[in-house]
């Protein structure tokens, strides 16, 4: 056995493991293939070599996609995070035009590092105005483009600027030629499945300046699970109950969805949950246009 020495975060690490056995005529390989030499083995390395990277938690800005960036797609980028966590607020900014996602995004708590004051935001890099698309293979089960399991303090902001409220980004999934694969945008979601008992509460979620589109189309119906934004409150478990609550949904144009926002929150014994949500527009539009339908559903549960 073996151990690599303490690295700093960050480090980039390449090796090959070489070894021989005790024949007269010595039998030696390497891994990865391709080396060779013998006493000592593998003294030409194989082209390719094993790499291990070292994380450490993210903290400052991050570009994603296009020229200099630290993650070649947002998924790298929030795997990242559910692995290492944070040490501060973290921006990821879409550093492209076009930014194609081929496999759902998720955050799933609890993420290290994680407060009011370490944020993590989703946001358009300066100067750029981004289309963001989700394509789930249809062989996925997921139905969601971005997914917040028990995370808290998440910032989803369309605007190119620090504190504008212009719409600069676009959020699409689904297909529009299909009645299948049309995701839920964005889902929200506490979570009481971890083993300690402790429910993982889903709060501090601000989506805002977006147009956000779905795969509504004429042949579908509001029967469909295709949202703008769903927030769903656990009921399952034993209590205390995860809760979902301080969610702001605000200056989002909604369309090409059955639903533009629906909220169904449970309400625990002894708490209450709370939405902040400015739909983009009054009323239901036809299924191509503005859709800014809103459902607030609440259950109590027991003590």
């Amino acid at each position: 056995s073996f151990t690599f020495p303490n690295q700093s975060a960050g480090t980039k690490l390449q090796f090959y493991i070489a070894a021989q056995d005790l024949a007269s005529s010595p039998n030696a390989s390497t891994y990865p293939n391709g080396g060779s030499g013998i006493n000592p083995p593998g003294s030409t390395a194989p082209t390719v070599l094993d790499t291990i990277r070292f994380y450490g938690p993210l903290s400052g800005d991050y570009l994603i996609a296009g020229t200099g960036a630290n993650f070649p797609t947002l998924k790298a980028a929030l795997d990242s995070i559910e692995l290492a966590g944070v040490s501060g607020p973290v921006r990821l900014l879409i550093n492209t035009s076009t930014l194609t996602e081929t496999s759902v995004l998720q955050l799933i708590g609890p993420i290290m590092g994680s407060s009011s004051t370490n944020t993590i935001t989703i946001k358009p890099n300066t100067g750029f105005t981004p289309q963001v698309n989700i394509q789930v293979p249809t062989t996925t089960a997921a139905t969601y483009g971005l997914l917040m399991y028990g995370v808290s303090n998440i910032i989803v902001d369309g605007s190119n600027t620090t504190g504008g409220t212009t719409r600069d980004m676009t959020w699409s999934g689904g297909t529009n030629s299909s009645t299948t694969q049309n995701l839920i945008q964005f889902f929200i979601q506490p979570w009481n499945g971890l083993t300690d008992g402790n429910p993982l509460n889903v709060q501090n979620i601000t989506i805002k300046n977006l147009n956000i589109r779905g795969g509504y189309n004429s042949a579908l119906t509001s029967a469909l699970s295709d949202y703008g934004v769903l927030v769903q409150g656990s009921n399952t478990g034993n209590a205390p109950y995860a809760i979902a609550s301080d969610i702001t949904v605000t200056n989002n144009m909604i369309s090409q969805v059955a639903q533009g926002v629906r909220v169904i929150v449970p309400s625990p014994a002894g708490g209450s949950t709370l939405m902040t949500s400015a739909p983009s527009m009054p009323s239901k539009a036809p299924a191509h246009g503005p859709a800014a339908m809103m459902e607030i559903s609440m259950t109590r549960m027991p003590a």
